[in-house]
């Protein structure tokens, strides 16, 4: 199960930034993505995902993360990842994922680095 909440934040209110709580597996991964193509197309293509409350990320989330990168890329934009634990960051570096994705130790930082 995932739980999410969404806010618009950044100087000029264009970088969405996505709260998630749980797993991101097969289950979630393909709503989840559902969520950020939704918000992609109303111009919001600079997204920061907050980590800070995600406790796994199976193969099929990892995948929905790629895709998400994809769209936004032919949108212009780009996704950072912010506030990921250890054993995440430890998966991400394995599939290399830290050559994707922007990953900062705060939401803060994460938004700032746009």
């Amino acid at each position: 199960m995932i739980d999410y909440r969404t806010e618009v934040v950044g100087k000029n209110e264009d970088v969405l930034v996505v709260h998630l709580r749980g797993r991101m597996d097969s289950v979630t991964s393909d709503f989840l993505f559902d969520v950020f193509s939704s918000q992609v197309e109303s111009d919001l293509n600079r997204v920061v995902i907050d980590c800070e409350e995600l406790d796994y990320v199976s193969s099929s989330g990892l995948a929905a993360l790629v895709r998400l990168h994809s769209r936004l890329r032919k949108a212009g934009g780009i996704v950072k990842l912010a506030a990921v634990n250890s054993s995440i960051t430890d998966v991400l570096r394995v599939v290399h994922f830290e050559k994707l994705f922007g990953i900062y130790d705060t939401v803060d930082d994460a938004v700032l680095a746009f």
